[in-house]
C-alpha cells in the first residue's frame, strides 16, 4: 500500500460533509478527482469507507473507525507542515556567499548592499575565497551562493552567467619600454598564475611559456600594484581591479591584447529553495543583466 496524504485529507473532508460535489468545492478540485481518490484509497486498505445510494452518502463502520484513528494525526501533521513552509516562505534568515575577492570588492558588492538595502530583515554573509574552495564549498552546503569565473556542470549545480569581465596586460605608467615577452618581468597573483598563462597562449601562441621571467608572486591584488610600481614589471589583472590606476596613470595597459572571461553564479539545485535565496539570485541576474545592457 502506498500513503498518500491527500487521500486521507479527501478522505476526512468526506467525512464531515457526506457529499462529494462539497468536497470538491472545499479542496478545489474536480468531482471526479473525488471519486477516484477515495476508489483509490479504498482499494489500498482493502476496505469500503462509505456506502452510497442516489442522494446520500454514508460512513461504513470501517470508515467511521478510520475517521475516529487518524484525525488527530491529520491535524498534527498539518500543523507540522504549515510551520515548515512558513519557514521556507519567511524573509528573515542567513545567506551565505562566496566570492572572489578582487570582483567582490570592485564589482559585486554593490549588488549585494543594494538587495541588503531592500530587505533589510535578510542577514548576508559574504566570504572573499579561492574559486576552487567557493565551488567545494557550495557543493558542501557550506555557502549558498558562489560567484567564479566558470560555469559549474556539476549534476546537482546550477549556473547563470553574471557578467563579461576583461583581463588586461598592465604595467607601471612611468615605464617606456616597448613590451617584449622574452625580456620582460611579470608579477603574477600565484606561481602557475592562472590568468597570465592564458593570455599569453591566446595572444602569443608560439612562445615557450616555461622560460617566462616571474620576478614576483604575491595572492593580492594590492600588492601586485604597489610591485608594478617599482620597476618595469607587468602584470595580467582584471581590468576592474586596475581601471581606477589606469585613470589617475599610475598604471597603464602595456598592450590593448584583452582577455575575455566571464563571471557565473552557482548554487546546488534545489526546487524548494527558500524564498529569501530566490529573491537573491533573481535581483542578482537581474541588476546584472543591467549593467551589461
Amino acid at each position: 500500500m502506498s500513503l498518500n496524504f491527500k487521500y486521507l485529507e479527501c478522505f476526512l473532508v468526506l467525512c464531515d460533509n457526506l457529499s462529494f460535489s462539497k468536497t470538491a468545492v472545499v479542496l478545489g478540485i474536480a468531482q471526479p478527482a473525488v471519486s477516484r481518490q477515495i476508489r483509490l484509497l479504498e482499494e489500498d486498505l482493502g476496505l469500503s469507507l462509505f456506502s452510497r445510494d442516489k442522494h446520500n452518502v454514508y460512513l461504513t463502520e470501517e470508515g467511521d473507525r478510520l475517521r475516529s484513528e487518524i484525525s488527530t494525526q491529520m491535524s498534527w501533521v498539518k500543523g507540522v507542515y504549515s510551520e515548515l513552509q512558513g519557514r521556507v516562505d519567511a524573509l528573515g534568515g542567513k545567506i551565505s556567499i562566496g566570492c572572489l575577492a578582487e570582483v567582490g570588492q570592485h564589482k559585486m558588492m554593490k549588488y549585494f548592499l543594494s538587495f541588503q538595502k531592500k530587505y533589510p530583515e535578510i542577514l548576508l554573509r559574504v566570504s572573499y575565497l579561492k574559486e576552487f574552495e567557493i565551488v567545494e564549498k557550495v557543493k558542501a552546503g557550506k555557502l549558498d551562493f558562489g560567484i567564479v569565473t566558470e560555469a559549474i556542470t556539476h549534476e546537482n549545480m546550477r549556473a547563470y552567467r553574471l557578467m563579461k569581465e576583461n583581463a588586461v596586460l598592465v604595467t607601471k605608467g612611468k615605464n617606456e619600454e616597448k613590451f617584449d615577452l622574452g625580456c620582460a618581468r611579470f608579477v603574477t597573483y600565484r606561481e602557475d598564475d592562472p590568468l597570465l598563462m592564458s593570455f599569453l597562449k591566446m595572444h602569443y601562441k608560439n612562445s615557450q611559456y616555461s622560460k617566462i621571467h616571474i620576478q614576483t608572486s604575491v595572492n593580492s591584488h594590492k600588492s601586485m600594484k604597489d610591485t608594478l610600481q617599482c620597476g618595469n614589471y607587468y602584470s595580467v589583472m582584471p581590468l576592474i581591479s586596475v581601471s581606477d590606476e589606469i585613470k589617475r596613470g599610475v598604471l597603464k595597459k602595456a598592450s590593448e591584447k584583452v582577455l575575455k572571461s566571464e563571471l557565473h553564479l552557482i548554487f546546488k539545485e534545489n526546487e524548494l529553495l527558500e524564498k529569501r535565496k530566490k529573491l537573491f539570485y533573481k535581483q542578482l541576474l537581474a541588476s546584472s543583466k543591467n549593467d551589461n545592457s
